[in-house]
């Protein structure tokens, strides 16, 4: 029993895996505390529309985050690391560059989008364009933590993303920029 436990031990898989899992339900608290303070905070209206943009920043992260598995996949996969660099740096331009266009072609229906989803004003629409492209490289660069295996650097980089929505926000919601201090504590974050 104590060589199958001293095994376990060693075994880097398991340690890497419980690791990422701990990091993983960390931040899955983090980010589930975030909609029980903020509507502690804000109004309903206010709630309202923060839920629709925060569940609109999960929506698009969940896309984005293919980007980082072909990071993944290209960093374990070519043996060739600056073959394997320039390939990444390809994906990243191309990614901003979709997500430069995408975000342009957003603001650019500013009108048909804030009054369908109600938005207060086009800082919305902005910030999430902002959130995007800020994204991109957070995303490629976590993929590259996850490819070479650096699971506690990766956990504490989405731990102070998720902790910084709040910690941010807070504060600037408190002396009444409501919405507008969501947002930049999105961004930030």
């Amino acid at each position: 029993m104590k060589k199958a436990i001293s095994r376990l031990r060693r075994d880097s898989f398991i340690k890497n895996s419980l690791i990422f899992f701990a990091g993983s339900l960390i931040v899955a608290i983090v980010n589930y505390a975030y909609y029980p303070v903020m509507s502690r905070v804000l109004s309903v209206e206010d709630f309202g529309e923060v839920q629709v943009i925060a569940t609109i920043v999960l929506q698009i992260t969940i896309v984005l985050n293919v980007f980082g598995y072909i990071t993944i996949n290209l960093f374990t996969n070519l043996k060739d690391r600056e073959m394997c660099r320039k390939r990444v740096r390809e994906l990243e331009g191309a990614a901003l560059t979709i997500v430069a266009f995408l975000s342009l072609l957003v603001l650019s229906l500013n009108g048909y989008i804030s009054s369908y989803l109600k938005f207060s004003s086009i800082l919305v629409l902005v910030s999430l364009a902002l959130i995007f492209i800020i994204n991109v490289p957070f995303t490629i660069k976590n993929g590259w933590l996850q490819a070479n295996n650096k699971f506690i650097d990766m956990s504490l980089a989405q731990s102070i993303a998720a902790a910084a929505k709040l910690l941010l926000a807070i504060p600037l919601i408190l002396i009444g920029f409501k919405v507008s201090g969501a947002l930049f504590g999105l961004v930030v974050a």
